[in-house]
């Protein structure tokens, strides 16, 4: 015998979640599981730098301790002179003076580098201003432009979703072409509108678009890595270095493009690291946009398998719900009439969304004439708060059901043979 119990997913259980429970805990949840990977991640990031940074730093520390206390024994120079002196150079540094010659911070071409970080939200830390007038306007300023800048990111990235989407589409339709006039079947394609409607409403997935974005990435990144390299000075991954933290503008500031005194074809350079930068950010964003997307269909995928565990687990969450009838199941109740019918069962199916259904059970059963065209009038049974059934009383409910629909089908399918018989009489 099958044991329906099992196979309608019929469960007795103490406590029940409701829908609205379950929906009102994955906003916390949610929240609760990105802060727990935020911090997990910065953990993971703070032990891997400090392993590699931090025997550096010692070394440093000891070697200008050396240096210094050799300096002060051979010149014949008071320690705390030539830390006084130290400190001037310290503040000197900061108002951007350095022992070899560097470009004005503040003339115009200076300044107009500066506004085009502060905007971008890069922030190299090179310059900053250092009067207390400068400083209250960079607030206004910044406000301003910042936002000014993030609604252009969001425009550049919209256009460039459209794009994308756009070329996909249209390389799409072609190899579709080229695969149709390859089999000779181009001629069916009046015939079937329903495909035309599909390429229409067709769009790339995420994932699709940012591979693209990260290639497009790359090659910016690639390209400006050997404009930096040829003009500053620095070696090819060093100018990557570079790349990523200015185009998405965590801006350390250990190194500047465009700061020297002189360049060979100094106005062609300013110009195309100018524009290099405005592409290298808006680039970057996008990708991180679309990356972002990705990371949250991941943490709800994690967070639809934890709650469905608690729900249905730890619970004891009841997710069925009404049956759809889609193929008869391996046991099969017949009638003994002329007109045998036929009942079909079939599993119950959970949802297909991963949120916790904690509502009442139906069982649904169809029973069908096997020798007439059009299958007879369906039957259904509901088996509210199945919950609080046993096992066994959950069974004899499921074939209590199953008799009494069969039993309403053979009684309608005599009554058409009786009426039959009298129209033809």
């Amino acid at each position: 015998m099958v044991n329906l119990a099992e196979i309608f997913g019929v469960f007795s259980s103490k406590q029940l979640l409701s829908r609205e429970q379950c929906q009102g805990t994955d906003y916390f949840a949610r929240i609760f599981l990105l802060w727990f990977v935020i911090v997990f991640y910065a953990l993971f990031g703070a032990a891997v730098f400090s392993a590699l940074e931090r025997p550096l730093e010692l070394e440093a520390h000891c070697r200008w301790n050396r240096q210094l206390a050799e300096f002060v024994q051979d010149h014949q120079v008071p320690s705390e002179d030539l830390l006084e002196l130290l400190r001037h150079y310290e503040k000197a540094i900061a108002a951007g003076i350095r022992i070899e010659a560097r470009r004005p911070r503040w003339d115009f071409s200076g300044a107009f580098y500066f506004v085009a970080t502060v905007a971008s939200t890069i922030g190299f830390g090179m310059a900053a201003p250092a009067t207390l007038n400068g400083k209250i306007f960079l607030i206004f300023y910044g406000l301003i432009g910042c936002a000014a800048t993030i609604l252009f990111f969001n425009l550049f990235l919209e256009r460039v979703i459209t794009l994308i989407t756009f070329l996909t589409h249209r390389c799409r339709k072609q190899k579709q072409k080229t695969r149709l006039s390859k089999r000779h079947i181009a001629t069916n394609m009046n015939t079937q509108p329903e495909h035309g409607d599909s390429q229409e409403d067709w769009k790339p997935s995420d994932y699709y678009v940012t591979l693209i974005l990260a290639t497009v990435v790359l090659l910016v990144n690639c390209g400006a890595s050997g404009l930096y390299s040829a003009m500053e000075d620095w070696r090819y991954l060093e100018s990557m270095y570079f790349c990523f933290v200015a185009f998405s503008t965590i801006g350390f500031g250990d190194m500047v493009s465009g700061q020297k005194a002189h360049y060979e074809a100094h106005w062609v350079y300013q110009i195309a690291n100018s524009l290099m930068i405005i592409l290298g950010v808006s680039c970057t964003y996008s990708l991180f946009s679309i990356t972002a997307i990705i990371i949250k269909q991941m943490l709800n995928w994690i967070l639809a398998k934890l709650l469905s565990l608690h729900c249905c687990r730890s619970q004891g969450c009841c997710s069925i719900t009404t049956l759809k009838v889609k193929e008869p199941a391996n046991q099969q109740i017949r009638n003994t009439s002329n007109h045998s019918g036929t009942c079909h069962v079939v599993k119950a199916s959970l949802p297909s969304e991963s949120k916790c259904k904690c509502a009442s059970t139906a069982v649904e059963t169809v029973c069908q004439s096997l020798d007439t065209a059009n299958s007879c009038p369906s039957f259904e049974l509901e088996i509210r708060d199945s919950y609080k059934l046993s096992k066994d009383d959950a069974e004899k409910e499921v074939f209590s059901a199953v008799s009494k629909n069969c039993h309403l089908s053979h009684h309608l399918s005599v009554q058409e043979e009786a009426s039959a018989a009298r129209h033809k009489h």
